[in-house]
Order: C-alpha cells, then structure tokens, then sequence
C-alpha cells in the first residue's frame, strides 16, 4: 500500500488528504515543530512519569525524527533510536497521533513511513518497540511479533516487539 509520492523537496505526500510525512534529523526540526512534538507527546501520554521523560535528550540529538502533516500541522509523530549501547536494536519510539486524528488511517500512514524508512537507512537491523497489549494487533500487521514477554512501564502492561527487515 503506497500512501505517498515524493515531491521537490523529498517529501512524502498524499494529495487525495492533504497529508504529508518526512523524516528529520533532530537539527532539521524547527523550533515550532519541536513545541508540537511535545504538544502532541503530551496529548498521548497522559502518565507523569512520561511528562517527566519530554525534555530534550541526547537520545532525540542522534534519533530520526517522523512527522506526519496536514496543512502544516502536526497530526502524527514517532522517533527511530538507531543502535548503540544504549539500544541494541534500532528501536521505533513515542508513536502518537493526535486524538482528533484517531480512527483515519493516520498511524497505518506512519508506520509505513516508518517501515520504508528504517529498511533504507538500516536494512540489516531488526526494528524493536514496546507496545500496549491494545496496539500489539496493528503492529502485527506490520510484520511485528512478540515472544509475549511483558513487563511493566510505567503501570502499564507492555510487550516487546521486533520485525525483522526484509
């Protein structure tokens, strides 16, 4: 399923929703972009320990950064970590949509986006997250399994899920 066609600048564009999507290194990202990131991450993560984890990090320095546009604003959002010592695998992180955008197709969009990205800059690497056991079905029908380990985050039940690239 291809959502976008590339335009001029590179960018991901669905023209029938008016969407866009792009991938940024931390320095590209705008400084309003950023703020809505953060609106966006506190939209969807309501637990305070999560509040506590939005300042600016070195993680999100060296992170590839998603975004999902609709007339300029940010709708959806999630960060790739690249491998290192503190990430075995490359590992796709804080995957959110906005609430008003719920329900439309938006975070089949991202993981698309993704998915595509991840194959073209890591094709070697496996793709890991963290999912709530009500988001583990749509990461499965991304090629995401889980070997049902769960732990605990931050009170919630979690699953450790990997796709191995193709």
């Amino acid at each position: 399923m291809n959502f976008f066609n590339k335009n001029k600048q590179n960018l991901l564009v669905s023209s029938n929703l008016n969407i866009e999507g792009t991938c940024k290194n931390f320095s590209e990202l705008s400084v309003e972009e950023i703020a809505s990131i953060k609106k966006i991450k506190l939209e969807n993560f309501k637990n305070s320990e999560i509040k506590n984890s939005f300042e600016l990090n070195i993680i999100d320095h060296r992170s590839f950064h998603f975004l999902i546009l609709q007339n300029k604003n940010l709708i959806a959002y999630s960060r790739l970590v690249p491998p290192s010592s503190n990430f075995k695998n490359l590992t796709l992180e804080r995957f959110c949509v906005a609430n008003a955008y719920k329900g439309r197709g938006i975070s089949r969009i991202l993981i698309k986006l993704i998915i595509d990205k991840a194959a073209n800059l890591f094709p070697r690497e496996v793709l890991s997250l963290s999912s709530l056991e009500d988001t583990k079905l749509f990461y499965e029908k991304f090629g995401f399994s889980s070997n049902y380990f769960t732990h605990d985050e931050n009170g919630n039940l979690h699953y450790f899920m990997t796709r191995k690239s193709k």
